[in-house]
């Protein structure tokens, strides 16, 4: 029974923290019916792949081993549904995901990401309370405790963030890091947004009445609006995350895409304890 509780023990602690990092050298084009695709790689067969907010039914396909060794997976979201997917990746037996949300473009491709497991894992608990204020009328602002003393915060270049950090005054043993963001970026594309989204209805409805001539100028306006969307839509996605790590750590990405004037979020960022051996 010791053996085995050891054995236990062992293998929780070699399974670690995943990660998924962009490896765009092996996106590639594949048929898949019209929709669009993210590949994942990885050293293991045992993955647990999900797609959180989906609308319709995703496919998640093992198409065995690539040239390098690696485990191919096609995770398939219908062309219909949402162009920025949320991945949960873990592996089978293993309580820890890696979370990220993608941007897909273009139909019938494999965005390629890469499955790797990190030694000293990190995770993050929202510490807000209802009556914490940043008193700005065009700031937000998100403040990060951790003993984890090479704790960095990442902001998009865009938006013009100013982070600081310092060792707490009444906490020797805490590092605080304090981000301050100003919202007009995020205003200005959320707007830019919601006008393309609005005047895609409007040319929708236009379009599906049947009325337009084959050189009417809305058809051009049609194609390029859709286009002009897709990119506002990436934009947005792009300036939506900060992200949280230290050295050795995983990346933490934590959502910014609906902050406003005068909020004030607080985090603790701490070390993932692994989980024990369980009883036999």
């Amino acid at each position: 029974m010791v053996f085995l509780c050891l054995l236990s023990l062992t293998t929780w602690a070699q399974l670690g923290t995943n990660e998924l990092n962009r490896s765009p050298e092996d996106d590639c084009f594949e048929d898949l019916g019209g929709n669009r695709g993210v590949l994942i790689l990885s050293e293991h067969k045992d993955l647990v792949i999900s797609v959180v907010n989906k609308a319709y039914p995703t496919t998640v396909d093992l198409r065995g081993k690539g040239a390098d060794g690696n485990y191919r997976y096609y995770v398939i979201v219908d062309v219909r549904d949402t162009k920025q997917p949320k991945l949960e990746v873990s592996r089978m037996g293993n309580p820890y995901r890696a979370s990220l949300l993608v941007s897909l473009k273009t139909t019938d491709y494999l965005q390629a990401y890469r499955l790797e497991e990190v030694a000293n894992p990190i995770r993050y608990d929202d510490q807000t309370m209802v009556n914490d204020v940043h008193k700005s009328e065009t700031e937000a602002a998100l403040e990060f405790s951790s003993t984890l003393k090479s704790l960095q915060v990442k902001c998009p270049p865009e938006l013009g963030a100013r982070v600081t950090s310092e060792v707490s005054k009444e906490d020797a043993s805490l590092l605080e890091v304090r981000v301050i963001i100003p919202v007009a970026k995020l205003d200005e594309a959320r707007d830019r947004l919601d006008s393309l989204q609005k005047r895609q209805v409007e040319l929708d409805k236009i379009m599906n009445s049947g009325q337009l001539a084959e050189d009417a100028p809305e058809w051009e306006e049609i194609e390029s609006t859709e286009k002009r969307l897709e990119e506002a839509e990436v934009y947005l996605a792009n300036l939506s995350n900060v992200t949280v790590y230290g050295e050795g750590t995983n990346l933490l990405s934590i959502y910014i895409g609906d902050l406003k004037p005068r909020i004030l979020r607080r985090y603790v960022v701490d070390a993932q304890v692994q989980a024990g051996p369980r009883r036999l």
